[in-house]
């Protein structure tokens, strides 16, 4: 620990606990001005680091966990007038990360979906909340990762069919050519993950269906990514369904 972090290593602290079991989490995934939530939200599953299906719904009909910690966290925000994108991560019903900033997987479903995306941040910049319009009802991301990209410039071969959908991290264009740009932060686990394909749909199965379709078409060297986990993601929202119901 010493020899990694060296004179930080006096002032880091850390906490050892139990760990929480579920692997999926269940998260908010929106907005929030002056502590002020839209009244139109996004909520979806995620499988970690691997895909993530979301839903738009009333945020009157959030799921009670969600709802409960927006509704907590809400005065300090206002406090403090917190103006950004906001996402909240839970694992059974435990809240695990209030994630102050545009998120990711989930931030870029909210970028294609939101249709007055530009009025809705600029709004919020001047403290004004502007209700999102949303495309579709639902949106299916799958997350892109590479091994090769921890340590090197990434090359990445778009077709031109599914460019507006593919989020790329780090991106930059050199000749017409698509590449991802690898961070070296000291102390920090250099990124894997080097982009997201994004589908909407006003059907779950169908959003699935198009995402994976979409990131099939995605190449890159050792450039991979768990569209199956979509599936997984499904089943945790019928099951999810299932219970409220």
């Amino acid at each position: 620990f010493e020899a990694k972090n060296g004179a930080l290593s006096s002032i880091i602290h850390f906490i050892v606990e139990a760990p929480i079991k579920d692997e999926n989490e269940i998260g908010y995934d929106g907005l929030c001005i002056d502590g002020q939530f839209p009244q139109t939200s996004m909520y979806g599953w995620e499988v970690k680091d691997s895909a993530f299906l979301a839903k738009v719904c009333p945020y009157a009909e959030l799921p009670p966990d969600l709802r409960q910690a927006t509704e907590a966290l809400s005065p300090f925000l206002a406090e403090n007038q917190y103006r950004n994108f906001f996402a909240l991560e839970m694992r059974d019903g435990i809240c695990t990360d209030p994630c102050c900033r545009h998120a990711s997987p989930g931030g870029e479903i909210l970028d294609d979906n939101i249709e007055n995306l530009a009025e809705v941040l600029w709004g919020g910049a001047e403290g004004r909340l502007v209700e999102p319009v949303f495309k579709s009802q639902y949106g299916a991301q799958i997350v892109l990762t590479s091994e090769w990209a921890r340590d090197h410039w990434q090359l990445v071969d778009i077709p031109e069919g599914v460019r507006e959908h593919v989020h790329l991290y780090n991106h930059c264009i050199i000749d017409g050519k698509d590449y991802v740009v690898p961070q070296f932060v000291p102390h920090f686990d250099r990124m894997k993950e080097i982009g997201s394909v994004v589908a909407l749909a006003d059907d779950p199965q169908e959003a699935i269906d198009l995402c994976k379709e979409r990131a099939e078409q995605v190449k890159g060297f050792k450039v991979t990514c768990c569209p199956e986990e979509l599936d997984k993601a499904l089943e945790e929202m019928n099951a999810s369904s299932g219970q409220s119901a």
